[in-house]
């Protein structure tokens, strides 16, 4: 109707007269006995997840005065959905209730289901019920038979994925709450976690070498797991750090791991089971990401830039440069003579390392997010940029970096590896792998692990031809057109059925009849099935 129901946590329930949009209205308010989590209006009630004070009840069918009629208590009600004359309540530590609220004044247990972690929300389609469990995934919950609900299957079994190492047909995810996952990525468009191991800290970023994985494990510091069998990966060995071990890479025996506030450690792993401190250097700033190059090790400290040191006597480990970042470095890789450095709201900083005595700054890019991890795949860098999912900058003029395209995740980009054609994304709840459009050598065809995707146009800006990348999850009727800055149709480059996969096509800069059409802004837009996206591109004549 004419108003919205809000759940606006310690001070209850809002309700707002929106019968005039540009100027909504508050009509009332009633206090909750906890703190409101979520709302459902049906039928003159107001069904409210009120957090440790389970479900409340309000009779809201005179909006302007709202009272509270009845309550279930729960342990801690998060969301509320209605189900007919059910209520089904996601609740942190009891998980799925479904209560009967025919009689509103005493809302009574129909049944319940105990997901193996905390239930923070769910969706609701036909007979099934969808709970976001916080640890374990996705929950879904036939609910056909209210008092005896029952688990069919698992999905998205992470719980904060950090960083991802990607070796093989193997992808190793730090996972912050429960350690180390280890996905089959052999399919990419069917990723399956095959085996896990529960660490005690918090791990943060992962590197394998050997039969070894090697887990930067926040307080518990470093962790080694032997990963030989990928479905039943177990700790071997660990070593405390003296700060939160944050970041990890391996080479030539020994683990170099980032420590936050206290610089860099050096471990000999010669044997992985007995990990032994043999070196350590304290940074100025806050150590976080790290890479080896030759003697060299590239640390991505902080507020203070990128620090360079000497490791080739690993015992005792020495300065040699530094350079200061405009923002907070988080990350860095090293390729010829230059360093990139994700550094936050200042997107990509690249650094002329020839002399690393008197590292130079050559070029910059702002990513549309907050730049936290970055690796290189060809002349792009892949970065991952918090908020605004995974951004791809193309560096072979370092001087002159150019944002190519982006894919925005449906979480917060964490961390991110790339291995031949894919981009594997640690992001909040999930790894994604997406397929790079700038990989030439994908094969025209090949299956796509993300589904429908319209990439950007590469080159961009364009003189005079550019390359449009698709993929289809299913084989679809296919519509590309470009339209002008006015709206107006320019060309339409497909117009068929086409098969599921990537696809290309390419762009000359011509209108329908042929002619070369003027430099400007132009817009293509794919539309395939329900699928429709429109992107910009620029030619430059």
């Amino acid at each position: 109707g004419d108003y919205v129901y809000v759940a606006d946590d310690t001070v209850g329930l809002q309700i707002v007269d929106v019968s005039d949009p540009s100027q909504p209205v508050r009509r009332a308010c009633c206090d909750s006995p906890g703190a409101a989590q979520g709302v459902c209006v049906m039928g003159g009630y107001a069904y409210i997840a009120d957090d440790t004070l389970g479900l409340q009840v309000m009779d809201v069918s005179d909006p302007g005065n709202p009272t509270l009629v009845g309550n279930y208590d729960t342990y801690w009600a998060r969301k509320v959905a209605i189900s007919g004359s059910l209520a089904i309540v996601s609740d942190d530590a009891s998980g799925l209730l479904i209560i009967d609220v025919t009689n509103s004044s005493h809302p009574t247990l129909v049944g319940s289901y105990d997901t193996p972690g905390y239930s923070y929300g769910f969706s609701i389609s036909g007979d099934y019920c969808y709970v976001a469990n916080f640890v374990d995934g996705c929950q879904i919950i036939d609910i056909s038979n209210p008092s005896a609900p029952v688990p069919t299957g698992t999905f998205g079994a992470y719980d904060y994925p950090w960083n991802v190492f990607v070796r093989g047909n193997y992808a190793y995810v730090a996972d912050l709450y429960q350690g180390l996952a280890i996905v089959d990525v052999s399919n990419p468009a069917d990723p399956q976690t095959v085996g896990k191991c529960f660490t005690l800290g918090r791990a943060r970023d992962v590197a394998v070498a050997g039969n070894y994985a090697y887990v930067a494990d926040g307080p518990s510091g470093l962790q080694v797991i032997d990963v030989t069998d990928p479905a039943n990966p177990f700790l071997v060995g660990g070593c405390d750090t003296t700060g939160w071990a944050v970041g990890v890479c391996v080479s030539g025996g020994y683990a170099y791991v980032t420590v936050g506030s206290e610089g860099l450690q050096i471990f000999d792993v010669a044997d992985p089971e007995s990990p032994a401190l043999v070196g350590e250097y304290d940074s100025p700033g806050i150590a976080r990401g790290l890479h080896l190059s030759g003697d060299l090790i590239y640390i991505a400290d902080d507020t203070c830039g990128i620090e360079i040191l000497d490791i080739s006597t690993a015992s005792s480990p020495t300065f040699v440069g530094n350079y200061n970042t405009p923002d907070i470095a988080w990350d860095v890789v090293v390729s010829g003579n230059y360093a990139y450095v994700a550094d936050n709201v200042s997107g990509i900083q690249i650094v002329d390392v020839t002399d690393p005595a008197n590292p130079s700054f050559v070029g910059e890019c702002v990513t549309p997010g907050n730049a936290r991890r970055i690796v290189l795949s060809s002349h792009y860098v892949c970065v991952a940029d918090f908020t605004a999912g995974l951004q791809i900058v193309d560096v072979a003029n370092p001087e002159d970096p150019v944002l190519a395209y982006g894919y925005d995740t449906p979480g917060d980009a964490f961390g991110v590896f790339a291995a031949g054609n894919y981009a594997y994304v640690a992001e909040h709840y999930s790894l994604m792998v997406l397929w790079l459009p700038h990989a030439v050598d994908v094969p025209e065809g090949e299956t796509l692990p993300v589904g429908f995707v319209l990439g950007q146009n590469y080159p961009n800006p364009f003189n005079p031809a550019t390359t449009i990348s698709f993929s289809l999850a299913t084989a679809s009727k296919v519509t590309l057109d470009v339209f002008n800055i006015k709206g107006q149709r320019v060309a339409t480059l497909l117009n068929r059925r086409t098969e599921s996969g990537v696809h290309r096509v390419t762009w000359a800069g011509t209108d329908e009849t042929g002619r070369s059409v003027a430099s400007g802004v132009y817009f293509y837009r794919l539309r395939a099935g329900d699928f429709e996206q429109t992107r910009k591109m620029v030619l430059l004549r």
